[in-house]
């Protein structure tokens, strides 16, 4: 039996979901510099934290006592995606952001 109102339920509940998704249309790769009391899990928590999405984590660099790392997180927005960076630069990573 063919219920055209269930379709469109379905349809809705999909767009809605999609919205609030992160994206790669979002995203941003910082350069994180840690020294050798942190550790990259104090980023990409404060990044799921703030809603992004970690999707990429490179070593760069490493070095006796700091690491680098670029780091990319994906949001649902462009406003998130500024907290992201934000959110990152406040956890005191020197070099931060690109």
């Amino acid at each position: 039996m063919n219920h055209p109102g269930r379709s469109a339920r379905r349809l809705l509940r999909c767009e809605a979901s999609a919205e609030s998704s992160p994206s790669a249309s979002f995203s941003a790769t910082m350069r994180v510099v840690l020294d050798a009391a942190r550790t990259i899990s104090a980023i990409t928590s404060v990044i799921t934290d703030a809603g992004g999405v970690v999707i990429a984590l490179e070593l760069v660099d490493s070095h006796a006592d700091e690491l680098v790392f670029d780091v990319t997180g994906t949001a649902i927005d462009e406003v998130r995606v500024t907290t992201l960076r934000a959110t990152v630069e406040a956890v005191g990573a020197p070099g931060s952001g690109r």
